[in-house]
């Protein structure tokens, strides 16, 4: 159909995962690609932008831009618990299994987690939890 993103398994993505021993997988449902981030405090999923003090995972080779990630979409950072997310003003919004984020809220995910942002869609995986 025309038009229609054709997404990966999800059970398939997170069964094939390449876990860091320390970090989080940000698995795109629409490539199939993952990229492994070993920060240990906090980052942002977006696109590349210069001048920016904090570390931007650049989801570019993804297809971001077409499908309506902004530069600085959602901070992600860590917790004595796991993770949380808080969408930054984003022009096209951020969806957490569903549920739309109020901007510049935070929201506990678990490993697991399906972030819509804008029309990408991602799994988050982290901790043992795989």
């Amino acid at each position: 159909m025309p038009g229609v993103t054709q997404l990966f398994d999800t059970d398939e993505l997170i069964k094939n995962a390449q876990m860091p021993e320390d970090g989080i997988v940000i698995l795109s449902q629409e490539s199939g690609q993952e990229i492994a981030v070993n920060h240990d405090q906090k980052f942002i999923l977006g696109r590349t932008v210069e001048g920016v003090e904090e570390t931007i995972i650049d989801l570019s080779a993804f297809g971001a831009y077409g499908l309506g990630v902004s530069r600085l979409h959602v901070l992600v950072r860590k917790t004595a618990s796991g993770y949380e997310i808080s969408d930054m003003d984003s022009t096209n919004g951020t969806w957490l299994n569903d549920e739309e984020l109020v901007p510049n809220k935070f929201y506990s995910i678990a490993s697991g987690s399906h972030i819509r942002m804008g029309k990408m869609y991602v799994i988050v995986l982290f901790g043992k939890n795989k």
